[in-house]
Parts: C-alpha cells; structure tokens; sequence
C-alpha cells in the first residue's frame, strides 16, 4: 500500500515538472506586415502563423508567463525610421495566449501610428502588468479596460494620451517616466459611484518639475520611504465616457473569448454579449490543458479508487481475523458430547426384531 502511494506521487510530480518545462521553453513570434503607411504589429505562439512571405520579423522573447517585444538596442535607430509608423493589428496579440497565460507584457518599441483601442489588447485576460516606458505608445482612453486583471501600468510621457485612460477593478498603480519638463498635469480619480474603477485624467499643465510621476489606488505605509512622491486616487464623480459605456471596440474587445483564460470572474465595466465568437484553436500549451490533463485527472481516479479497494479489502480481512481470534465468528461444537434430539432412532425396513 505504502510503495503504490509512492509510486502514484512520482507519477503526479513528473507530469507537473514536464508541463512546466514546457511552458517555461513556450517561444514567441512577432513581425509587421504593411497596410497602406502603416506597418501592423502581428504577434504569435508559432512560427506557422507568421510566414515570412507576409510578415516581416520582429524580435519577440518568452520567459514563462513574460512577453517581451521589441529590442531596446535599437529603439533610436526605430524611432526615426519607418517603423515610427508601426501599431498592434485588432487582436493582434491574442494568440500569445496560446502558448500560455500571459501576465506581464514589455513593449520596446514606438507604437504611435495611432491610438490603440481596445482590439490593440484583447485576447489577454490574465496581463497583470504592462511596461511601455521605453518607446512611446499611442493609447485610447478606453484601451486598457478591457483588462480586467490590468494591476500595474509603466508609460512613458512622450507618449500620446486621449484625454483620461480608464483602469478596470484590479488596478493598483500607474508610473510616467520621462516627465521632466512635460506640460502635462495628471490627476487620478476613483468613481464615487463606481468605486471599483480608476480613471487617469491628462491635461494640459505647467512643465512637470519631476522626471517621474506615480499613482497609487490607495495609500499605504511605504509611500513615507519611497524617494519618488506618491499620489493617490481621489474619490471624484466620472461621466459615461470615462466608464466606457459607449466604446465600441471595448465591447467587441470583451465579447472575444479565449477558451483557456483565468478561472476567476470579475465585474466588467460592459457586460459581454451571451454567444461570443468561437475561439482559435488552442495549440501548444492549451493541448495540455485539453487533452493530458484530463487523461491524467482520469488515470489519478482510477488510482484512487484501486487505492481505496485494495485498502477496504486488507481492513476487511483483518477484521474477520480478528473475529477468528475471539471466537465470534464461529461456534465450536463438541463433538464427544450427546446430541439432544426428538426424533426416534432410525431403524432399518428389513429389521423385523426391531419393529416387534
């Protein structure tokens, strides 16, 4: 019994370091492909889906659940060249969720051919953290709502901001890097009767007397030994724009489903329509998800359950031995002893002595 437990734990242990190696060595592709004066940004989880017939390469990097995109080597050479003119397709980074949960995204190159809504971002619903302070990005204010695990955002101010951006229930802080000398004047804002939302306004200001300007949802101990001030969200009345519940693409961006997206439901700022369309078809790190880990879930079952027979069985046997032992079992009979009966002897039919 001890040694097939054993033998079962092996078993559970070496399918979780196999599916975690694999998604560890889970790669990344990106390249552009060029629309009229646009070069649209095309990321993938395999090589397959980005024939170089069509797309033109661009450096993508995969650690577990970090994506990183852009080589920051060459972001000067990038930022006066063609590729000044470069943005995300419409859901142009959702098939990195195919080779797992994305939860932290970096962005190393300039995206400011145009505002990127939503669609720029739909498809990862487990991005917790996204980095795109070293090249400008052009956002929508609306862009980032569609994120509903969105906790940690670090921008750069020489992008190009609409005038507010919207933070959905999980946002925790915001960081503008560059901001010296910027006129621009930020001011966050927790809906009074939305609380669970955050929008940042950007107006236009004095030249900011800081390099680096940060928010924070709530405040907390560590701001007194922060060396870089600390504002928070102050509780203020937001208008239907600044909820989004007029943004198009933002509606389209939540009715996009993935098939293999976190387990845990959170309030939205929409509500997504009830048949969403189908999904791509999961490959790499989702075939584990939909094919071994339910074979194996199986094989762990029927385990258990021979486990659990085999033990009912052994207690079984030890019971009867005991009732053995004790005499209760059986009732031992002597035989040496006369046997008390109401029935006359028998006599044979031929036994005529016997019957007079």
């Amino acid at each position: 019994m001890p040694g097939s437990t054993i033998i079962l734990m092996s078993f559970w242990v070496a399918c979780l370091s196999a599916s975690a190696a694999r998604f560890t060595e889970t790669h990344c592709y990106c390249g552009y492909r060029r629309f009229g004066t646009l070069l649209m940004l095309h990321c993938a989880s395999n090589r397959e889906d980005l024939p170089t017939s069509v797309f033109h390469s661009v450096l993508c990097h995969r650690v577990g659940d970090t994506v990183s995109i852009g080589e920051s080597n060459t972001l000067a050479v990038m930022q006066k060249s063609e590729f000044a003119q470069m943005a995300i397709e419409p859901y142009g980074l959702s098939q990195l969720q195919e080779g797992g949960r994305v939860v932290k995204l970096q962005l190393n190159l300039p995206l400011q051919a145009k505002l990127l809504n939503s669609l720029a971002f739909a498809g990862l619903p487990d991005l917790r953290t996204l980095h795109a302070w070293r090249a400008p990005i052009a956002l929508e204010s609306c862009s980032l709502a569609g994120l509903p695990w969105l906790e940690n955002l670090v921008i750069s101010c020489t992008s190009t901001f609409d005038r507010f951006l919207t933070f959905g229930p999980a946002f925790k802080s915001i960081r503008l890097t560059g901001c010296l000398g910027r006129s621009l004047q930020f001011i966050c804002i927790q809906c009074s009767q939305r609380p669970e939302f955050s929008v940042l306004r950007i107006l236009p200001g004095p030249p900011s007397m800081g390099g680096i300007v940060t928010f924070d949802k709530w405040s907390n101990s560590t701001q007194l030994n922060s060396p870089v001030p600390l504002r928070t969200c102050q509780l203020g009345v937001c208008s239907d724009d600044h909820l989004c519940r007029h943004n198009y693409p933002l509606k389209m961006a939540l009715s996009y489903s993935v098939q293999e997206s976190s387990p845990r439901t959170i309030t939205t700022l929409l509500t997504p329509p009830s048949t969403p369309p189908s999904s791509p078809q999961l490959k790499n790190g989702h075939r584990f998800s939909t094919v071994f880990l339910p074979a194996l879930l199986v094989v762990l079952a029927v385990s258990c359950a021979t486990c659990l027979l085999i033990s009912m069985r052994i207690s079984r046997a030890f019971r009867w031995k005991s009732y053995r032992h004790w005499g209760l079992a059986h009732t031992y009979i002597d035989v040496h002893a006369p046997q008390n009966s109401n029935w006359t002897t028998s006599v044979p039919l031929n036994n005529f002595e016997a019957k007079v």
